[in-house]
C-alpha cells in the first residue's frame, strides 16, 4: 500500500496517511474515511492488517507519523508553489 490508497478493515474504509517501519514491520496510519476524526494504526503480520493495541507501540509510532505527515505536506506544497 502506498500513501493516499483507501483499504478496508473490519468493514470500514480507511484512507492510508503514512507508512513507517518499526522492529522490521510495517506500520501503517489510516484515517476513517466517514468519520475524520478516527485515526488507527494497523500493522502488517502476513499480508494480514491486525490494528496495533499496544499503547507503548502507538505512543513510540506517534512521532514517527508525524514526521512522515510534514515531509509528504512540505512535498505537496512545494510542488503548488511551482
Amino acid at each position: 500500500m502506498t500513501i493516499g490508497d483507501n483499504f478496508e478493515f473490519n468493514n470500514t474504509s480507511y484512507l492510508l496517511l503514512g507508512v513507517v517501519e518499526y522492529r522490521e514491520i510495517p506500520y501503517y496510519l489510516g484515517v476513517d474515511n466517514l468519520n475524520k476524526e478516527e485515526y488507527k494504526i494497523f500493522k502488517s503480520n502476513n499480508n494480514t492488517l491486525i490494528e496495533e493495541e499496544n499503547r507503548h507501540i502507538v505512543k513510540r509510532l506517534l512521532p514517527e507519523f508525524s514526521k512522515e505527515l510534514n515531509r509528504v505536506l512540505t512535498f505537496v506544497g512545494d510542488d503548488l508553489d511551482e
